[in-house]
């Protein structure tokens, strides 16, 4: 799945707007007569998470031409810092690279760092390289400082970590990997590490991404390693992924929506662990968006559980018009 389209700040979301509606145990349903006639509230949820999912397709599909414009802007950084560069005479151990030129060339980094995402990063990736060589040990370390740095804050840390990961050098790759080992590390500390181990080659990062993946107590460290996992074409990433999914719901995690969401832009292996959980979970909101999911992939694999679902009593009556809905244009009535 290299060169997937995903959104930058995947399982980093560590404060999310908006309410997860907790999972709690299910009710004996009432009697039909006593069910409100016009189900104004469940179309209203509907229509939110509708929303919610077409803004999503609408980020992906402007991120091309949003592409081209931090592309227009990158190069007009690169022009500005061009003079000061070419004064600078490349060696082998380094070249005189100011704390300055430094700090411009990695925003001018930060603003292709969505590129690197979507598998379009070559130049972004070879630009920083080239910055960090003529830099030398002392700038690298100038870099590793920030992204250990508590107190520089989250954007600046998230810059400074795919900084390492993408410069790839090993005493950098190794300090990344060590901190998501590390139990003594924070919350923060497991998400910036793994999300920048995730999109980088580095085979060193598959053990530590997996094991992360699949032992994590935390959903957000889960998902990123689990998505690194996806980008190799490692398979075991879906299954990881849903049940990161999983464990953030449990949580009552604010950000189990986004990785739910986030599913719409992977590949159809995703799939049978949509299909799966579309009966098991007791989330309302979260059986809604994936419905949706099922509809949006015409996923006809799914089938048994959408009727399953229409012809369930218990379930809520969004959900139940929803996999009824989904049946019919599936010519399935």
């Amino acid at each position: 799945m290299k060169g997937a389209i995903v959104p930058l700040l995947i399982g980093l979301a560590l404060g999310a707007g908006g309410m997860l509606l907790m999972p709690k145990e299910k009710e004996p349903a009432p009697p039909r007569a006593e069910r409100p006639p016009d189900d104004t509230e469940q179309r209203a949820l509907i229509a939110k998470m509708a929303e919610q999912i077409s803004d999503l397709r609408g980020q992906v599909t402007s991120l091309q031409s949003e592409l081209e414009a931090e592309r227009e802007q990158a190069a007009k950084i690169e022009r500005e810092t061009s003079e000061i560069e070419v004064d600078a005479e490349p060696t082998e151990t380094g070249g005189p690279v100011t704390d300055k030129e430094l700090e411009a060339g990695l925003q001018a980094f930060a603003m292709k760092l969505q590129s690197i995402i979507m598998g379009q990063g070559d130049e972004a990736r070879d630009a920083l390289r080239a910055l960090l060589k003529r830099a030398g040990p002392e700038g690298l370390a100038k870099v590793r400082a920030e992204f250990q740095d508590d107190s520089a804050g989250f954007q600046r840390r998230i810059i400074a970590a795919h900084a390492l990961g993408q410069n790839g050098d090993e005493e950098s790759i190794r300090l990344l990997i060590e901190t998501l080992q590390n139990p003594e590390s924070d919350m923060i500390d497991h998400r910036l590490a793994s999300h920048a181990l995730a999109f980088t080659d580095d085979p060193n990062a598959v053990d530590p991404l997996t094991q992360t993946a699949r032992q994590s107590d935390d959903p957000g460290a889960r998902a990123n390693a689990a998505f690194g996992l996806i980008r190799r074409e490692i398979d075991e990433g879906y299954d990881l992924y849903a049940k990161a999914t999983d464990l953030s719901l449990e949580k009552g995690q604010p950000e189990a929506m986004q990785f739910l969401q986030s599913m719409f832009i992977m590949d159809d292996k995703i799939l049978p662990y949509a299909r799966e959980r579309l009966t098991t979970y007791k989330n309302e909101t979260a059986v809604i968006v994936l419905l949706e999911l099922v509809k949006q992939k015409k996923d006809k694999g799914a089938i048994p559980q959408l009727r399953k679902l229409a012809y369930d009593a218990n379930q809520p009556k969004s959900v139940q018009n929803a996999a009824k809905g989904i049946l019919k244009s599936f010519g399935e009535e």
